[in-house]
């Protein structure tokens, strides 16, 4: 578990690919669902509003990120944005349940424990007190003390989906933790209300049912972002400067870990294919799991065009069994990633085409499109998708041909391969 989602830096506009999906799923909605991230928080009071940023995409690319709304009003919004268009995926960043141990004790499913958290009466002092006053000072094992941390045993503190992601600087906390930089307790807690009132409203929310729309999915930014040190506002911007997304979007991202967390991982979820075609899981169905990907993601600054009339995709030619497979070339001086073509190139959707030069930007060279083009020539012809590489008109190059006989002898045929019609 626990891998890494990068970004890699390229040219103008639409974000986004998967490389090599593991598990797709055939009952994936044809069209693209909308995609919701809300980077959650449990400060109380104003607080909250600068805390609490949701960022929305469509057809991969953000379109909305903001704040200044409380938990309540985000729970309204959402409920008001399926009710306009159902088709809808959110992830929200927050534990959906708790370490199965305690439900067993309790005889509580995750269903009833969101509605004990509405009700404001898991425990009998939170009952008297509510929710907010209880989470100052609460029964064990949810503790705001060191003596209170000690008494849970290690196997006690998490549940199997925290367990299973940790890794190095992947590192969740225990929802039983009240107290503490980074603490999630009172953000899950107030989260599970949340869920109650989005169930009601007829939200699934997986894995307790399958990811049909509109549904919730339990995220953790950390998984998504990968590596990068968040609290340096040099270190976000070096970061988003290599994602597609409007100038204000990017800047509104870069101002706050919060805001970051929420463009990214609305990002990377708008990027995976599989959200919409997520089975229930048994294993899961009392603590709940955190969505990961079924792939490694790759976030880029790429040119995906539109198909033309005219256009007529390459014929690519496969290289022979005895060329060697390099990670990187030069061109003109700069170094080619030629892994980050090859995630490139198979991240174009169906439909769409991209120039030698895009794929030379997203290589990290300017200047490589003669280098790219003579990769794909001799060593590329195993990348899936290669046929939708063409040059910058949207044409056949000349001297094209089929070296291969899995590949298609005509430009007729090829066009019909490129658009999804073969």
């Amino acid at each position: 578990m626990g891998q890494s989602y990068i970004a890699t830096g390229a040219a103008d506009s639409a974000p986004v690919g998967v490389v090599e999906p593991v598990g797709r799923s055939y009952a994936a909605a044809v069209q693209r669902a909308r995609v919701i991230a809300i980077d959650w928080s449990g400060r109380s009071g104003p607080d909250q509003k600068r805390a609490l940023w949701l960022g929305e995409a469509q057809a991969g690319e953000l379109v909305r990120l903001e704040s200044e709304r409380t938990r309540d009003q985000l729970v309204d919004l959402l409920v008001a944005e399926a009710a306009r268009d159902s088709n809808l995926v959110v992830g929200l960043d927050f534990a959906f349940s708790l370490p199965a141990w305690f439900l067993h004790e309790r005889a509580l499913d995750a269903r009833q424990l969101w509605a004990a958290l509405a009700e404001e009466s898991l425990t009998p002092r939170m009952r008297l007190v509510g929710l907010a006053s209880w989470m100052n000072n609460p029964e064990p094992p949810f503790w705001t003390t060191r003596d209170g941390h000690v008494r849970l045993a290690a196997e006690q503190r998490r549940r199997k989906t925290e367990t299973e992601v940790r890794a190095p600087g992947v590192q969740p906390k225990s929802v039983f933790q009240l107290v503490g930089a980074g603490q999630v307790g009172r953000g899950s807690l107030y989260g599970m209300q949340a869920l109650h009132r989005l169930a009601a409203a007829g939200f699934r929310i997986w894995p307790f049912e399958p990811a049909i729309p509109p549904t919730v999915i339990e995220i953790f930014p950390r998984l998504l972002t990968g590596a990068v040190r968040k609290s340096s506002p040099r270190a976000r911007a070096d970061y988003l400067a290599t994602l597609a997304m409007p100038t204000d979007l990017r800047q509104l991202a870069g101002a706050s870990e919060d805001a970051f967390d929420a463009a990214v991982s609305t990002l990377v979820m708008a990027a995976a294919d599989e959200l919409t075609g997520l089975a229930a899981e048994d294993t899961y169905s009392l603590e709940g799991k955190i969505w990961q990907p079924g792939a490694r993601i790759v976030l880029t600054r790429s040119t995906y065009h539109q198909p033309l009339e005219a256009a007529e995709p390459p014929l690519a030619s496969h290289h022979s069994p005895e060329t060697p497979r390099r990670a990187n070339a030069t061109a003109a001086g700069e170094k080619l990633d030629l892994d980050a073509a090859r995630a490139f190139v198979a991240s174009i959707p169906e439909g769409r085409w991209a120039s030698y030069g895009d794929v030379a930007l997203a290589a990290g060279a300017s200047k490589g499109a003669q280098a790219i083009a003579s990769w794909i020539t001799h060593s590329a012809g195993d990348v899936p998708r290669v046929y939708r590489v063409l040059n910058r008109h949207g044409e056949v190059s000349a001297g094209w041909k089929p070296v291969a006989p899995d590949l298609p002898t005509t430009p007729e045929d090829v066009r019909a391969k490129w658009s999804g019609k073969a």
